[in-house]
């Protein structure tokens, strides 16, 4: 079992590593934390709507993409759990290799 101090320390690190990849903490506390990141505009669909129609393209471009979230959490063992939502199985699988 570790103490509040080494989870805290651990999460820490996690969350640093996360930081990096583009997600922002929202909130915090000594074992847990939520992270949020908002969606990407898919380049593919943007190119394709921009050469045929520059109007549906501006619009895509314009449109909110949604926000994804992250509950990661160091348990009593020092074992980090991951909860997330708004993520595709890409993003969940990427989400584990950093």
């Amino acid at each position: 079992m570790k103490s509040i101090e080494e989870r805290n320390s651990i999460l820490e690190k996690d969350i640093f590593k996360h930081v990096n990849h583009g997600w922002r903490v929202t909130t915090k506390s000594e074992t847990k934390a939520i992270l949020e990141r908002y969606k990407k505009v898919n380049g593919s669909v943007l190119i394709k709507l921009l050469l045929l129609f520059i109007v549906p393209g501006i619009i895509y471009l314009l449109m909110p993409k949604g926000r994804s979230r992250l509950l990661i959490e160091v348990t009593q063992e020092g074992n980090i759990h991951y909860n997330a939502k708004g993520l595709s199985d890409r993003e969940k699988s990427e989400l584990m290799r950093y």
